[in-house]
């Protein structure tokens, strides 16, 4: 009897055991995918910064990553909803308004998957206008060559809610165009335009060359504008664009802006997540090394500061364990 009872005991384990291992279990991904933006700008190569990282550490993490030039901020969102990119760089208010389905997203719906994963820098909504435009005051736009932004873009929901708060419209301007930030740093240079608007981190190659190669000055936002659009968009802040970055430009210049940060989706699985951020915060100080816009960063700031929709799991877990060293 012994000998059937512990028979059936044995079968019954193996019952259990093949059970539990035909139930889904999450796979980890070995290789991460990152969008970042135009090579021009900031995220790129930031999000190249990112990925070598990580990879200096495949050996013991077993993942890699490999950073991709893509359409920006909103394309990198919903990449990371259908599942093309398993990480995207985006400006936490987009963010946000993806998480909610609020803004350019309420026709999509609210996305509960989207996950953030740390926050960075800040980006600083700078106005850039033509020293020979003689605008004193920004009135003075009125009737002058402005760039609004290519239709979909980030940048022309920015330029959009300045114009929503100044009461201007498009047929205030002797002209407009809607161009990228490379097909308007072009014209700009090529006196095509004499005003544009552009949120990136600080310091900025492509501002430096607008400034000091192409006849730019930065112009402040009045701040009468920027209350209105705070009052408007929670999920925006007061930034300043730091003084001496830009030549002719010493003192610091109150704006608003966004933190920039990195998003995943609750579908990349929690182990892959964690060994990417255990990664990266293993390896902070070469991170701030790496990129101005990165000198700033602090690890308890990445996991607090502008983090607006849930952290990933997998995130939240190295997070943790770098806040109890």
């Amino acid at each position: 009897m012994r000998s059937v009872a512990r028979a059936w005991i044995v079968i019954a384990l193996l019952i259990s055991t093949l059970a539990v291992a035909a139930e889904p279990q999450p796979v980890m991904k070995k290789f991460l995918a990152l969008g970042t933006a135009s090579t021009s700008g900031v995220y790129h190569p930031v999000g190249i910064a990112l990925c070598d990282l990580v990879n200096k550490r495949r050996l013991k993490e077993l993942i890699r990553c490999l950073a991709y030039s893509t359409g920006g901020s909103e394309y990198n969102i919903q990449a990371v909803l259908s599942g093309e990119l398993s990480l995207g760089i985006t400006r936490t208010d987009l963010a946000f308004d993806a998480y909610h389905g609020v803004g350019d997203f309420a026709e999509r719906g609210p996305s509960k998957s989207l996950r953030q994963v740390f926050s960075l820098y800040d980006e600083p909504v700078t106005m850039i206008v033509k020293r020979s435009a003689n605008i004193e005051k920004f009135e003075d736009i009125v009737g002058k060559r402005v760039n609004l932004g290519n239709k979909g873009s980030s940048q022309r929901g920015i330029v959009k809610m300045i114009m929503d708060a100044a009461n201007l419209r498009n047929e205030d301007f002797g002209s407009y165009k809607e161009l990228t930030t490379t097909g308007m740093g072009e014209a700009f240079c090529n006196d095509e335009i004499d005003v544009m608007f552009q949120a990136l981190g600080m310091p900025a190659p492509f501002f430096k060359k607008m400034i000091e190669e192409c006849g730019g000055a930065i112009f402040q936002i009045p701040p009468v504008i920027v209350d209105r659009i705070l009052q408007k968009f929670p999920s925006l802040m007061r930034v300043s664009i730091p003084g001496g970055i830009y030549k002719g430009h010493p003192d610091a210049i109150p704006s608003f802006g966004m933190k920039t940060t990195l998003i995943s989706s609750d579908k990349v699985d929690a182990e892959s997540l964690r060994r990417f951020t255990a990664a990266v915060l293993g390896q902070l100080s070469e991170l701030k090394k790496s990129h101005p816009a990165l000198e700033s960063l602090d690890a308890g700031m990445m996991a607090h500061d502008g983090i607006l929709i849930p952290l990933h799991d997998g995130a939240a877990i190295a997070h943790g364990k770098v806040a109890k060293k």
